[in-house]
This record gives structure tokens, C-alpha cells and sequence, in this order.
């Protein structure tokens, strides 16, 4: 008897990885879903397609189980006065909204993000309304309390100014109610 695949992939320490990516359509024509998007990788807005991705994360197995994508179709005049279009929903709302669905629909523990996605909104809805917990990158510019009577007193510092370099620190951040663990893992090009 053949054993179903999800049986397979499912793990105790599954994780739902998201990401936002842009698929470059330079000689396409203007379109809801094709339109100028910032890519942070280029330093500039480029012509194409942006969307999210969810990937399920499991027993050495990686499955795609979301896409969104970004359509632009709020008319709007930018900073230069000129006529431009944007998402009716922010990238952090499409994301609460994937999170919430595989949260009915997967099992998994944690939800991985890139600083994108690492606000503290974002961090409340994972923890609080879906009861998963989440690894999220964070911007050293982040401040937070180093206890909680630092945060009762309002006392708070910069991520950056701590020594975190191989250890692991709960710390709180102003609108949150829970705790935090921080560490920092530096990262390299491959």
C-alpha cells in the first residue's frame, strides 16, 4: 500500500518560509499586474511582476503551498506629481492573510521571514492569533527593553549595541506584550 505524501513530509518542526520576489518583464506592457515595484536587490524600481510565496519546509522536503500577487490597481499621484498605481493591500497584509489560511490548512511551527515581514504587527498576528512562533530577520536599528522593567520604564537600546555574536537574549520590544529571543546570525554571499 502506497503511504500518502503528506505523511511524509509532515514534521513536528515543519516552518513556512516567505518571500516576495519580482519577476522582471522589462518590454511587457503596463498592466495591473505588471507595473514598477522597488527591488531592494537593484536599488531601483523595475518593470514586472511582484508576488509572495509561501514554502512548507518539512523533512528535507520543500513544497510550495502559496502565491499572491502584488496587483496595482489604486490610482495615485507619487512624489514627483506624477500618476502612479499601488496594491489596495500591502505586502503585510497579504502575508497576515497566507499565514492565516495555511494556519487551517498545514501544520506547521514556525513562520521564517526576512525583515520585509518583521514587524512587530506581524509578530503579534504569528504568536497571538495563529499560535505558531517565528523566526523573523531584524534590522540592527531595532530598539528594545533588555527586561521588563527596562520596558516598564521605557528604557530601550539598539539591537546593534548589544553583543549578541553567539549567544541568545530575550529582550522586549515597546508593543509587545510577550518576550522576544534574539540572536545574531551573520550572513555571507554564497
Amino acid at each position: 500500500m502506497v503511504k500518502p505524501l503528506c505523511h511524509e513530509i509532515k514534521s513536528e518542526e515543519a516552518v513556512l518560509i516567505f518571500d516576495d520576489s519580482i519577476e522582471e518583464k522589462e518590454y511587457t506592457d503596463h498592466s495591473e499586474l505588471i507595473s514598477w515595484h522597488f527591488d531592494h536587490t537593484k536599488g531601483r524600481s523595475v518593470k514586472g511582476v511582484n508576488f509572495m510565496t509561501a514554502l512548507y519546509y518539512s523533512n528535507d522536503i520543500s513544497l510550495p503551498v502559496g502565491v499572491e500577487f502584488v496587483r496595482k490597481t489604486k490610482a495615485c499621484i507619487d512624489k514627483k506629481g506624477k500618476l502612479a498605481y499601488k496594491s489596495a493591500k500591502s505586502k503585510n497584509e497579504m502575508f497576515r492573510e497566507m499565514v492565516w489560511r495555511a494556519n487551517y490548512n498545514i501544520d506547521f511551527k514556525y513562520v521564517l521571514t526576512d525583515t520585509w515581514f518583521s514587524s512587530v504587527e506581524n509578530m503579534e498576528f504569528v504568536y497571538k492569533k495563529c499560535s505558531r512562533h517565528f523566526i523573523m530577520a531584524l534590522k540592527e536599528n531595532r530598539k528594545v527593553a533588555l527586561s521588563k522593567e527596562d520596558k516598564e520604564k521605557g528604557v530601550y537600546v539598539s539591537i546593534k549595541s548589544l553583543k549578541l555574536e553567539g549567544s541568545v537574549m530575550s529582550v522586549y520590544f515597546e508593543q509587545l506584550d510577550f518576550p522576544v529571543v534574539i540572536s545574531s546570525q551573520p550572513l555571507t554571499k554564497v
